[in-house]
């Protein structure tokens, strides 16, 4: 769901008025990061003397980043928490409270959709898995207005994909991007997103994505599957902790890092979860599936980032790759943090540098210099034809050239 849009924040360059410091801009990330990370209002006690020295306009940029990164509910949350804890004013505080309020009533709506659906899933026999955003509301984040989604993502196993979809269609829920099911399936799609007329929308997942899936994976992710327990808001299976923590870490890799959001999830799923986190386990599965590096990227990103906690420290590796190594010193604060939107081939250059395993680079790099022809429709919006491969390095080279920030479509 959209939280808004952010609004640019300048960094200083000669004597203009209308800019920000860099020790403005610094001062905001660090609130920013431990507004992400609080899970106790205890937790800002000491912070007075951090939080007297935040002004009006750190303050906006703490709020367009909680914004740009999917995050207000928590933010507000906590920012509410050192408030109260600490009595410092907080300007953005009342604004931050109003949208916290509406947007917990479009989850409301959202989740009441999902509960119809999968209860009919449910009572047809199809064997399910909520995960993501409605299923990490109700293990990690325990209230509504923390944490927003756009739908509600479900896993299917292959089998009962067409029941899944032909249930889906006759609740009024149509595919956004092709016509048919089958369309999805011959491009090697994870999954289809499909939207209801009342505005909800789900994702019907036959695969988790990730860079080194193979086809024996299904098996491993429906071993790291639970069945339905009685306290669950929501009918269906869940992940376990440890494939819960797999799947944050995939999520942010596969999207290169441009929203730190999945990084949050990933680590107040592992504070929240914590002893139920079989470290052993986490560990095999991740190697079986290839994620290994992109867990242990994950895990110390967030001990850089986040308050320390024993538990994410436990879930990096002994010792860090040369290529865990490279990919840190890339994702830094500044480049996670950045205060204007990153170009798609930046985005693109710095996901290749930090995939981390040979296979899933060259994956990345062909993907940007050699697109398939179900990408070019994904880029262009239309059906494929062999017009636009020309058209798309026309493209490319001009927003390379002029450093252009324009999205694709506008110069396509």
């Amino acid at each position: 769901m959209a939280e808004g849009r952010a609004c640019p924040v300048g960094v200083e360059s000669g004597d203009s008025q209308d800019v920000t410091k860099p020790v403005t801009i610094e001062l905001a990330r660090k609130v920013f990061l431990r507004a992400c990370a609080s899970l106790h209002p205890a937790d800002w006690d000491g912070q007075e003397t951090l939080l007297r020295t935040v002004d009006a306009r750190a303050w906006e940029i703490v709020i367009n980043l909680a914004m740009r990164h999917g995050l207000l509910g928590l933010v507000a949350r906590n920012l509410d928490w050192a408030h109260a804890r600490t009595g410092v004013p907080i300007s953005i505080l009342d604004r931050a409270r109003a949208w916290r309020q509406r947007h917990l009533v479009q989850m409301l709506v959202y989740r009441n959709a999902a509960r119809r659906i999968t209860e009919v899933l449910a009572a047809r026999g199809v064997r399910f898995v909520i995960f993501k955003g409605m299923a990490l509301v109700e293990q990690v984040y325990r209230d509504l207005s923390l944490r927003t989604f756009r739908d509600c993502d479900i896993l299917v196993e292959r089998d009962h994909l067409e029941a899944a979809y032909a249930i889906l269609q006759d609740f009024g829920y149509s595919p956004v991007q092709y016509a048919s099911l089958q369309e999805y399936l011959v491009r090697d799609k994870f999954g289809a997103n499909m939207r209801h007329s009342d505005g909800s929308s789900v994702d019907l997942h036959w695969a988790i994505q990730g860079y080194e899936m193979r086809p024996s994976d299904p098996e491993i992710i429906w071993r790291c599957c639970q069945a339905p327990e009685t306290s669950q808001e929501l009918p269906g299976w869940r992940m376990s902790p440890e494939l819960t923590l797999i799947n944050l870490a995939s999520h942010f890799q596969v999207h290169e890092y441009e929203e730190i959001k999945p990084l949050v999830d990933f680590y107040l799923s592992a504070v929240t979860l914590g002893k139920r986190i079989d470290i052993d386990g986490l560990r095999r599965t991740a190697r079986a599936l290839g994620m290994a590096q992109t867990v242990d990227v994950a895990a110390r990103l967030c001990e850089r980032l986040f308050t320390l906690h024993p538990t994410v420290g436990r879930l990096a590796a002994d010792s860090p790759s040369p290529h865990t190594r490279l990919a840190l010193s890339v994702l830094t604060e500044a480049s996670l943090l950045r205060l204007d939107k990153i170009r798609p081939t930046e985005r693109r250059l710095r996901g290749l540098i930090c995939y981390g395993v040979i296979s899933s680079s060259a994956k990345a790099f062909r993907k940007m210099l050699i697109p398939k022809a179900s990408e070019l429709e994904l880029r262009f919006g239309r059906r494929f034809d062999l017009r636009m491969y020309p058209r798309y390095y026309m493209v490319q080279a001009y927003r390379l050239l002029a450093r252009s920030r324009k999205p694709f479509l506008d110069l396509a």
